[in-house]
């Protein structure tokens, strides 16, 4: 089953941008064409926007597929709609959605998993913010906040209150976010460490959860091909959430990963363009992840694409092999 479905995905992807290539027609003069906004026909930025495709592959404990499909997907129209399509196979049951981007504000309705959900964000990096998100079933969010920068641009805060559903629950809550990054260069090795502050009040419950994390990663380059990079999280959490979904719990995770890009000339028509291992260690669960990921090149994608294999150790020794695909600028 794992074969068919990632066959199919791999036409998709490649159908799909070389549709747009062979679409060279001239557009019409601006004073013959129709009104610019939703009107169809293959803008001249069109190709370009393929860089925002993602594929899908989920698969169940069972390893056989339990979601496949493509995420992203532009239509030729002149503003920048995008389409996601995905199907259940355990479910008999297809995953739609269109959406877009305009005014910093995302717009998305279609259904996910057999629930109509829609959703409207307005997320500039600082400035007023506005979220809503209405599912037929799990969690649903409107709430209305401001996001600002302190300390000379080098802190970042996020204040929003609202309502939350989840369930049968139904509760007002306020969010405040504080984060900030600091990076270092020691030598060859470039050095980040991000905390990360998190607050959820509940007044009417006279509930609050709280979380705290911080991120320290290094990388390095010993040759221009071979980049190296380290990674560890370690997040404490406090309080009670009344909506599950944002009850952030006790994290403690070390990744290691190493991607070699492979010399090219030119950006050819099809080939490797990079590999990748990395091992990931959860230490509040004792689980390991190892992964090897493959990335194919080709001319006709503004991003490499290809298979990961990962394995997946329990506590207990017991071990599985998980399939998907990844993606990795060029």
């Amino acid at each position: 089953m794992i074969r068919l479905h990632s066959a199919a995905l791999l036409l998709l992807l490649a159908l799909a941008p070389a549709a747009a290539a062979q679409s060279t027609a001239a557009p019409p003069p601006a004073e013959t064409a129709p009104p610019a906004g939703l009107r169809f026909g293959v803008p001249t930025n069109y190709f370009g926007r393929f860089g925002g495709v993602s594929p899908i592959l989920e698969l169940n404990d069972k390893n056989d597929v339990s979601r496949i499909g493509l995420g992203g997907l532009p239509l030729p129209t002149e503003h920048d709609l995008r389409f996601t399509v995905a199907n259940r196979p355990d479910k008999d049951v297809w995953d739609y959605s269109i959406s877009t981007r305009m005014n910093n504000t995302t717009y998305l309705i279609g259904i996910e998993n057999d629930v109509r959900r829609a959703e409207v964000t307005h997320n500039p990096y600082t400035g007023p913010q506005f979220t809503g998100v209405l599912r037929e079933k799990g969690l649903s969010e409107l709430s209305a906040g401001y996001a600002f920068t302190a300390l000379e641009g080098q802190a970042y805060v996020y204040n929003k209150a609202g309502v939350a559903a989840s369930g049968e629950k139904r509760e007002p809550f306020t969010y405040s976010q504080v984060g900030t990054a600091y990076t270092e260069k020691v030598g060859n090795i470039d050095f980040r460490v991000a905390p990360l502050a998190r607050l959820y009040t509940y007044p009417f419950a006279g509930k609050v959860h709280s979380n705290a994390e911080l991120t320290v990663t290094a990388t390095t380059a010993p040759t221009p091909q071979l980049l190296l990079e380290a990674t560890h999280l370690e997040r404490f959490a406090a309080g009670d959430s009344v909506i599950s979904e944002y009850g952030l719990g006790r994290a403690q995770e070390t990744s290691l990963y190493a991607t070699y890009r492979l010399p090219y000339a030119g950006d050819p028509a099809f080939g490797v363009g990079a590999v990748r291992g990395s091992y990931t260690h959860n230490w509040q669960n004792d689980w390991n992840y190892y992964r090897g990921d493959l990335f194919l090149r080709s001319n006709l994608l503004p991003v490499m694409v290809g298979p990961r294999a990962e394995y997946r150790v329990a506590p207990d020794g017991t071990a599985q092999w998980i399939y998907g695909f990844v993606t990795l600028g060029k």
